[in-house]
């Protein structure tokens, strides 16, 4: 019994200095290694045929409006995860790339700071066409105006919220797509593994919002052109709103569940309302409404 206990005394006095050995080689590997905040700004002398590419792993990004025709980008670079700001020789295109510190255990090994975000924020003119993909991060796009945008993540969130585009591309695997406050003239939103809310929104355009296991809520969205909502394996629930002088076809169904929509068709339609799921239920209200 008493060699029981010093073996396990033994065990543990031999995990804690191990525990304290490896803390001190981090320390020791990682001095001068904490991220420092760095910025850049460009100027963009023609907006219609500028492209901002930003391609950033592990990050937190957030695009908003700039105040002036700079494009201004914050961000976060250690000696192991250097950034890469590259204008293109005519102008036209600005690609920014790099790793954050996102990851639980590289703010351990780089900083010892479990709450602390680093968040990659870039501020963009109007008009200029956007490009953002990330990897293990949520992607935010808030008070400004893209000619064309698009966010591209893995295990991330996308939100839109008072920011309108001519073009809005979203595509998340294992994240949440969330728009508020929008305008577009083409909406592509799609997720697998999340839910989609809409609130507020108006469609210029076709709007297509898409999720393969989730809700979708659609809360007073305008759609002037086509619209298709599809899940599945969730429920549809809220409201679309469409203008008073168009006709729609109105296709809704429900293979394992139930529509309170009821299926018209008209000999002159010149959009439609396309509402489908496989496993869930869609209770949405149409509304018309004059522009």
């Amino acid at each position: 019994m008493f060699k029981l206990i010093k073996i396990i005394i033994g065990t543990i006095i031999f995990l804690i200095v191990s525990v304290i050995i490896f803390a001190v080689v981090i320390i020791v590997l990682n001095r001068g290694n904490k991220p420092k905040q760095k910025q850049s700004s460009f100027k963009v002398e023609n907006p219609a045929t500028f492209c901002l590419n930003v391609n950033v792993k592990d990050s937190y990004v957030v695009v908003k409006k700039s105040k002036t025709e700079y494009v201004n980008i914050s961000y976060y670079e250690s000696k192991t995860r250097p950034y890469d700001v590259v204008e293109s020789s005519d102008g036209n295109t600005l690609s920014v790339t790099g790793n954050q510190i996102g990851k639980w255990y590289n703010r351990i090994l780089l900083t010892f700071k479990f709450t602390k975000v680093y968040e990659t924020t870039i501020e963009i003119p109007d008009d200029i066409s956007v490009i953002v993909t990330t990897d293990n991060g949520n992607i935010r796009y808030e008070d400004a105006y893209a000619s064309n945008f698009s966010a591209i993540t893995t295990n991330g969130g996308i939100i839109m919220k008072n920011a309108n585009a001519g073009s809005a591309n979203l595509d998340t695997v294992n994240g949440h797509i969330e728009i508020t406050g929008t305008t577009v003239g083409y909406l592509n939103a799609k997720t697998r593994k999340g839910n989609v809310s809409l609130e507020n929104f108006t469609s210029i355009g076709i709007a297509y919002a898409q999720t393969d296991k989730g809700d979708i809520k659609l809360t007073n969205i305008t759609t002037v052109g086509d619209c298709k909502i599809h899940t599945g394996k969730g429920n549809i629930t809220g409201t679309i709103r469409v203008t008073e002088d168009d006709y729609y076809n109105i296709i809704a169904k429900a293979v394992n569940g139930t529509c309170n929509l009821t299926n018209k068709e008209t000999e002159t339609a010149i959009a439609y309302l396309d509402v489908e799921t496989l496993n869930g239920n869609i209770d949405i209200a149409i509304k018309k409404v004059a522009l």
